[in-house]
């Protein structure tokens, strides 16, 4: 669950990465409009990239916890039981 957590953290921080390099290419756009829609284009791809690790990761996250927690459940009664 560690791991998934810092996965989940990376994908955060380069969002935020990824959105300021946006800001600065907005605030500095290149000589040429076809190369700033590119760098546009890129960016919204990666961000949604990131966005779609983020969920993934918070599912698997969401199943190993609920998977422990029926684990300890049984485990729980396992020991009551003998």
């Amino acid at each position: 669950m560690q791991e998934t957590r810092r996965r989940i953290q990376v994908a955060e921080q380069t969002i935020v990465t990824l959105k300021e390099q946006e800001k600065d290419a907005k605030a500095k756009p290149p000589a040429k409009e076809a190369v700033a829609k590119e760098q546009e284009t890129k960016i919204k791809t990666l961000v949604g990239q990131q966005e779609e690790i983020i969920k993934s990761e918070t599912s698997e996250e969401t199943r190993a916890a609920k998977m422990l927690e029926e684990l300890e459940a049984s485990w729980d009664k396992t020991l009551k039981s003998t």
